[in-house]
């Protein structure tokens, strides 16, 4: 990870959303026949308007079985091209036969009430993703030096992880939004410890929390952070892969 890249990571602050908010809101139905590990939704309306749609679109690949990244990318992207305004919503995971992707059309799958809660606080949002493998992308998150080790282990003791991308485009900055719920809100105060105590170390991406952060964490059993980066760098960085 470069100086640069480290530096955009470690300004990141603790978003505050409501707990309230987020539980009682019903999910948002995708178009999806079957329950996966990894679900969520691009808005590929609001996507084809980015500096970086195909690339943004076929990101969330990388948390599909290695041998289907390639294929789960290109439908993605596919999709995403094909001009068309409905969202385009997928699934898969560890186990799956096959990703599933489809653009607009009836679906019996939930996304889970935190992701939909987190997409709806975006002001320019692009796409939403939600795990239950939570070891999976903080594995690859680590691999690829998006985290450091302590944030890592943070992330894979998370219930769930739920990211939602969104644009500011006449700045040109892209904001990436994460939830992670834990099981209980002691879990989510020490994981909101354990992120803090790197707070200023680059290297273990340490994250500064507002005041009062604690007890809403301990209510809503949730940590949620906030990174920005450059469009064109994420791109650049997305195209190289």
């Amino acid at each position: 990870m470069s100086t640069r890249r480290r530096m955009l990571a470690i300004v990141a602050v603790l978003a505050i959303i409501v707990g309230a908010a987020l539980w009682s809101r019903r999910g948002l139905t995708l178009a999806l026949a079957r329950e996966h590990a990894v679900v969520g939704r691009v808005l590929a309306a609001s996507l084809r308007e980015s500096a970086a749609p195909l690339e943004l679109a076929g990101a969330v690949s990388i948390l599909d079985e290695p041998g289907r990244q390639p294929a789960t990318r290109a439908a993605l992207q596919e999709a995403v091209a094909k001009g068309r305004d409905e969202p385009v919503d997928f699934g898969f995971g560890e186990g799956d036969a096959a990703s599933e992707i489809r653009a607009g059309g009836e679906g019996s799958v939930e996304l889970p009430a935190v992701a939909t809660a987190l997409l709806r606080a975006q002001k320019n949002p692009l796409l939403i993703v939600h795990t239950r493998q939570t070891e999976r992308l903080a594995r690859i998150a680590s691999r690829r030096g998006w985290l450091g080790p302590l944030a890592a282990e943070v992330f894979a003791s998370a219930r769930s992880i739920s990211a939602a991308l969104d644009e500011d485009r006449e700045a040109g900055w892209l904001r990436i939004t994460l939830a992670l719920e834990f099981t209980s809100g002691e879990a989510a105060e020490q994981a909101l410890a354990r992120l803090s105590s790197a707070n200023g170390d680059y290297g273990q991406l340490g994250f500064v929390a507002q005041p009062g952060y604690e007890r809403i964490v301990r209510q809503t059993r949730l940590v949620v952070i906030r990174l920005d980066t450059r469009t064109e760098t994420a791109a650049r960085q997305l195209r190289g892969r």
